[in-house]
């Protein structure tokens, strides 16, 4: 029998490292991030496009104006 002195796969800064990452990828599409909500995700253009996407724990909400734009941000 073994007591851990430590999480098993840094477990306390998993949720962090995820949300660093997810960011990083979501910011490659330019997407802006909320300055008062960090799980609010925007992007917009002068031809009336918008893409809204939320993040909830583990639950993404993705919803657009403009299906391929969408499409395009949904593929890695």
């Amino acid at each position: 029998m073994c007591k851990l002195k430590k999480s098993l796969y840094r477990l306390k800064q998993s949720p962090r490292t995820w949300s660093e990452k997810f960011t990083q990828s979501v910011k490659k599409h330019e997407n802006t991030k909320g300055q008062t909500d960090h799980t609010l995700f925007t992007k917009s253009d002068q031809n009336g496009m918008i893409i809204i996407l939320i993040i909830y724990i583990d639950d993404i909400i993705l919803t657009s104006n403009d299906e391929i734009e969408m499409e395009r941000l949904k593929k890695p």
